[in-house]
């Protein structure tokens, strides 16, 4: 393999695994505050895709109004979720587990919207930043990918710094430990737990609508991103959000050296197989702590 070629297998890498760093973000910010995962997390990077393709192809807006639109559309979806899909179930008790199947349903409303808004047909979505790339040495990167990999770095640090160094983070965090007891101390519980669905929500949307010009468009694409966005976080550690940025790094880079050496039509095996085998060595994840409950 020529420095070149490598390098280019490492991009290839860098950029996916931004892609399902971002959605192990958004999975890490929900269960993070209401410890829950929130099974329609993939349907949330459809709409990133689905309705940027919606604004800037069928409806010729400019780039930022139709991000900014976006990303409000996600916010609002997001929290909507909560209040309609997930509070009732967590209202019947810490061991209701209602909550799977509000928001397995969840999935297939916001599929069938997707399906709606801009049909079932792949839609091609154009370059956000100019056709242009840059060499680095004898490999080559785009400023999609650039803006893609730049794009987890500052929302997954940004988020990471809230959590652990500022008291909207650490209340975020009282909540999925006791929801009870943050009420008692004050806690807004309702309303930070509608917030944690929202910004969830807009992290991947803009996922979505950055990757778009890699990924087109269309109903569908949420369902493999959002597995793969789960293996990264699992593989970093639930509910770490370092844990999400470094095992989404990590996942995309082995599974772009797996296609290399492999071939693509193993290329969701070798996703699969990295995850087993990082399970066995280490389960709570790359930066996941051993949990031990006194009974």
């Amino acid at each position: 393999m020529d420095q070149g070629h490598l390098l280019n297998v490492i991009i290839a890498g860098l950029t996916s695994g931004a892609i399902y760093g971002l959605l192990a973000v958004s999975y890490n910010v929900i269960f993070a505050t209401t410890g829950i995962l929130n099974f329609a997390q993939g349907e949330f990077l459809m709409i990133g895709t689905v309705v940027g393709a919606f604004l800037v192809v069928t409806h010729g807006w400019a780039m930022l109004p139709a991000v900014v639109a976006t990303i409000a559309l996600a916010l609002l979806v997001g929290a909507l979720s909560e209040r309609l899909a997930v509070r009732p179930a967590l209202s019947k008790g810490p061991n209701a587990f209602g909550w799977v199947l509000s928001t397995l349903g969840l999935s297939l409303v916001l599929r069938s919207g997707g399906a709606l808004l801009t049909g079932n047909d792949i839609k091609a979505f154009p370059t956000i930043f100019g056709e242009g790339r840059w060499s680095i040495g004898a490999a080559f990167i785009t400023p999609t990918q650039v803006s893609i990999i730049l794009l987890l770095v500052v929302v997954g640090g940004g988020l990471w710094w809230m959590y652990g160094h500022t008291t909207i983070g650490h209340a975020f965090s009282a909540i999925a430990q006791d929801r009870d007891a943050a009420a008692l101390r004050g806690i807004p519980v309702s309303t930070l737990g509608m917030a944690s669905f929202a910004i969830g929500a807009s992290v991947a949307a803009i996922a979505g609508f950055m990757a778009a010009p890699l990924t087109s468009a269309y109903p569908t694409i949420g369902l493999l991103f959002a597995l793969k966005g789960f293996i990264a976080a699992a593989l970093g550690g639930i509910p770490d959000i370092r844990g999400a940025i470094v095992g989404g790094l990590l996942l995309g880079l082995i599974e772009s050296f797996g296609v290399d050496i492999f071939g693509a039509g193993y290329k969701d095996a070798i996703v699969f197989a990295a995850l087993i085998l990082v399970l066995m060595v280490r389960p709570q994840g790359i930066f996941g702590q051993h949990s031990a409950r006194r009974i």
